[in-house]
């Protein structure tokens, strides 16, 4: 009995060594290897390091890569703050340019920096636009509202008053009323023929030119583009058809300006085969609101109407 006792407490102590080590932080070890061996599959969590996990693509798109640069001075004429992108009309006419932008763009208005709420429509801007993705990427956006080149305004003549020689117009991509005046150093433009203040009627679309800083007072430089009753011819490839509501637009080769012309189809003969990238000359009127087209000839098909006909 007396030498049944150690014995008996020493597997007792055993059992107990053998349990404080099942409860050790080394315990999963030794269960992952009875599981192994018992051919049990054990949930398992893995903790990866910080230093070792990759950018999301889309939360963190990374550094914009080194390519040569393009600057863009324009007027704002949208902002699509959702789809991440800009419209701007290039200074001196010329196709309308859409620049996509995000997170890694800098954007500075008047000097400081900004956010997609400093562009507003109307703003001028100048843009260091790059190629990314096959599409135009701003790198940088500076807004001024302060400038020391010319200023433009594009709209349509409201009023003249040919006695003290001012001229109210609406400009057509803010809807603001500015009023000019006329005087011995202002330069008139006009695409047909020499342009005169009898040109300058209600309805009549013109382009004026001001002093750096400001939009109004006496105008530089005014270009008369229509001017009701007037027939204009327009030559260039179509940019986009609306048979629906007979729309027709033309981006000019003299101007390279983009028109858009009204048709009738059962005026013009093949109005099926007008389509996007089609060259055409049309001869149209201007009305004061729109160019109605008289006559529309087909120099050029589109590509896609070329394979279809071979």
């Amino acid at each position: 009995m007396n030498r049944l006792f150690p014995a008996l407490a020493l597997l007792l102590l055993s059992v107990l060594m053998a349990q404080a080590q099942n409860t050790q932080p080394g315990a999963p070890a030794a269960v992952e290897t009875q599981a192994a061996a018992t051919g049990q599959n054990l949930p398992r969590t893995e903790i990866v390091p910080e230093t070792a996990a990759s950018p999301d693509p889309i939360l963190d798109p990374g550094l914009l890569p080194s390519k040569p640069m393009s600057l863009i001075g324009g007027t704002v004429k949208k902002v699509d703050a959702v789809r991440y992108r800009v419209v701007i009309q290039p200074f001196g006419g010329g196709p309308e340019a859409s620049v996509r932008f995000d997170d890694r763009s800098h954007i500075y208005r008047d000097g400081a920096a900004a956010t997609v709420l400093g562009i507003h429509r109307g703003d001028r801007v100048y843009v260091d636009t790059m190629t990314l993705e096959h599409k135009v990427f701003a790198r940088t956006i500076r807004v001024e509202t302060t400038t020391t080149g010319p200023v433009e305004a594009h709209g349509q003549v409201v009023r003249f008053d040919p006695s003290n020689q001012v001229v109210q117009m609406r400009e057509s991509l803010t809807s603001e009323m500015i009023s000019f005046t006329i005087s011995n150093r202002t330069a008139l433009h006009k695409k047909n023929g020499v342009a005169t203040t009898a040109d300058l009627v209600p309805g009549a679309l013109i382009e004026a030119v001001f002093a750096p800083g400001r939009k109004g007072g006496i105008a530089d430089d005014v270009n008369i583009l229509a001017v009701p009753g007037s027939s204009y011819v327009f030559v260039g490839r179509i940019t986009n058809v609306d048979m629906r509501q007979g729309l027709l637009a033309i981006e000019n080769e003299s101007d390279h300006r983009n028109y858009e012309l009204r048709y009738n189809a059962a005026l013009v003969p093949e109005h099926d085969r007008l389509r996007v990238g089609a060259k055409v000359t049309a001869h149209a009127n201007f009305d004061g609101k729109s160019y109605l087209v008289d006559s529309i000839s087909i120099l050029e098909l589109a590509p896609d109407n070329t394979k279809a006909e071979r």
